[in-house]
Parts: structure tokens; C-alpha cells; sequence
């Protein structure tokens, strides 16, 4: 018989490392959808620093 219920499903919890190399911990909720729009989110931080000019980075062939 098969159940309406959803599985209940545990978060996700992540060790990453930051920038001094030092780790830091993430929780991702599991089972659990984002509310905003990444792609939204990174425009409006992208936004805010509008006096940046992008540019190419050059590439030797070398890594």
C-alpha cells in the first residue's frame, strides 16, 4: 500500500574550507526548496558593485 506521506529527509551538513584555509560548517536543508532564485540573488550582489569592469584574465597555457 503505498503512503501520501513524505519521506522525511535529514539536512545535509557540509565541512568546507574558507579563504585562511580554515573550515567552516553548512547545514543544507534537506528536503527543502530555495525560495529565491539563485540566478537573482547573484545579480543583485553583482549589482551592487557596478563600477567593476569585467576583463579577460590572460591564459599562457601553463598550469
Amino acid at each position: 500500500m503505498a503512503t501520501t506521506k513524505k519521506a522525511h529527509k535529514k539536512p545535509l551538513v557540509v565541512t568546507l574550507l574558507n579563504a585562511k584555509g580554515e573550515p567552516i560548517q553548512g547545514i543544507i536543508p534537506g528536503g527543502e526548496l530555495p525560495v529565491k532564485d539563485p540566478f537573482r540573488e547573484i545579480a543583485g550582489e553583482l549589482s551592487k558593485h557596478s563600477r567593476l569592469v569585467p576583463s579577460a584574465v590572460p591564459y599562457d597555457g601553463r598550469s
